[in-house]
This record gives C-alpha cells, structure tokens and sequence, in this order.
C-alpha cells in the first residue's frame, strides 16, 4: 500500500440500484461526511477523496459496485474500512444487509494494519430499538468501531463475552417478535454450537453476522 501523509478515500460511486434509483453513494457520503469521518478516526482535516466507478480496483477493492456501502480511507501505513447506516431504518434485517458483506471485505483482506468502523448517516426512523442494540453488539464483538454513536447509545453496545451471553440475549429479543421465527442458536450434547439460521432475503444476513460473532468468541 502506497504510504500517504494527508488521508485518502476511496468510494465506489455506484449502489447496487443506482441505475434505477438516481442516488449514488456520492450523493449521501459527500465530502462534508468525509471530512467528519476523518476527524474522528485520526483527528486531520485535511484529506483527498474521490468516487471511483465500477471497473476501478486495488488491493482492497474489486471491480464491482459498492458493495457493503463502503469507503476505504488510507492514512500512513492504516487502512480503514468505513461502512455506513442506510439513511432510512426499515424492517428488522433490511438495516444490516451491508454489515455482513463490509466484514467479509475487512476479514478477507490480509494487509494486516486494517481497522474497522461505522458511521452512522442522518438516518430516519428508529436506529435504537432492542433488535438494532442487539445487531450493534454483535457488530462490536467481531470488532466494528461506532465513530459518532452518542454516549448513551455507546453505553448499550456492549460486546458480548460468551457464547451463552450470545445465546440468551438471542432468545430475549426473538420472543418479543412472536410472529416471526427467528434464527436461534442451541448447544448441542457434547457442547458443540448448532445454528438454526434463515438463509434467505434479508434474514441471511442477520444469520452470517450472529455466525461471525459466535466464530469470534469459540
């Protein structure tokens, strides 16, 4: 990786439906965001950008869309992966489908001086219910940063230190959504994990990011 003094990103312009919708990553991650973003994760405010299209690729990014809604920012010898909120939370899982797929990013990459952070975007609807507090747990127990949480949010994601503390949180938040059946997670007689996840549409996702927690923790 070239070494640089002044922080650069890298943005993949071009969301999945981008072509449909009008709406480019370029749109919601502007420069501004970019600026606060830098700030603090390395305290500068000065950096270079820019928005590269689908055939663009280095060593940490292929030739595809933005895949994870993501921004790579390069600052010395440090790669940073920044995934960002949806700017509407929706449904359960439709809020988390980018988080998988930015760890699968991160974790895949082997340079070895990578950190991991989200941002959240001025988002619209709840970003704060017991599923979301849930979600963000996980997300900090296989190590994402939250940049600009608010203190009080900070003080509920709590990584989880077990399996078990997994597991019995798990439960605690599917039994307050009766009408849907949940991805649950069971140990087994000689003590192995067993995972009854969901595999399709959003719910996929959901199951890789308890996967990957459970994964960080056995």
């Amino acid at each position: 990786m070239e070494y640089r003094n002044i922080p650069h990103f890298v943005i993949k312009a071009n969301l999945q439906k981008s072509k449909n919708t009008g709406v480019y990553f370029s749109d919601v991650v502007t420069p501004e965001v970019l600026r606060d973003v830098c700030y603090r994760i390395t305290g500068q405010t000065d950096f270079t950008h820019e928005y590269v299209d689908n055939e663009y690729q280095d060593m940490f990014l292929e030739k595809s869309y933005n895949k994870g809604r993501m921004a790579i920012m390069q600052y010395k010898d440090i790669v940073s992966y920044i995934s960002f909120s949806e700017l509407e939370i929706g449904g359960r899982n439709s809020s988390v489908q980018s988080v998988p797929t930015a760890f699968n990013m991160y974790y895949s990459n082997s340079y070895p001086k990578k950190r991991l952070y989200y941002y959240f975007l001025n988002v619209s609807g709840n970003a704060e219910t017991d599923y979301q507090i849930l979600i963000y747990r996980l997300m900090n127990t296989i190590g994402f940063e939250f940049l600009n949480a608010s203190e009080n949010l900070l003080m509920r994601i709590r990584r989880f230190n077990s399996v078990e503390d997994i597991i019995f949180n798990r439960k605690i938040n599917a039994g307050r959504n009766r009408s849907n059946n949940s991805t649950f997670i069971t140990k087994g007689h000689a003590g192995e994990i067993e995972i009854y996840g969901k595999t399709y549409g959003a719910n996929k996702y959901e199951t890789s990011l308890i996967c990957y927690a459970l994964s960080s923790l056995w």
